[in-house]
């Protein structure tokens, strides 16, 4: 399985990773109901637009939030939501 998503959960007491796909994370994710734990979904891919829509729809993403995501603008932005901080940029990622 290729690794295009990373699931970070944490707090000032602990750190745990979950990497998977955009469709594992589309079936699997259900944040935790403690508020002291915030959630961080890295994604290196966004090729797999279905699974993503379903994960970002799950999530409340605002729906001009999810058009422009996917509309291929890949400039650096930061924005920020009621109940979440959405940002994105273009990185490198190492060759394996």
């Amino acid at each position: 399985m290729k690794h295009v998503a990373q699931l970070y959960r944490y707090n000032e007491e602990v750190l745990t990773l979950e990497k998977g796909t955009s469709a594992f994370f589309s079936q699997n994710f259900k944040p935790q109901t403690d508020p002291t734990i915030s959630h961080w979904l890295n994604f290196h891919s966004l090729e797999d637009k279905d699974s993503l829509s379903v994960l970002l729809d799950f999530l409340g993403l605002d729906k001009l939030l999810q058009e422009d995501l996917f509309a291929g603008d890949k400039r650096p932005r930061l924005e920020e939501y009621p109940d979440y901080v959405f940002f994105t940029f273009v990185s490198a990622l190492p060759v394996s």
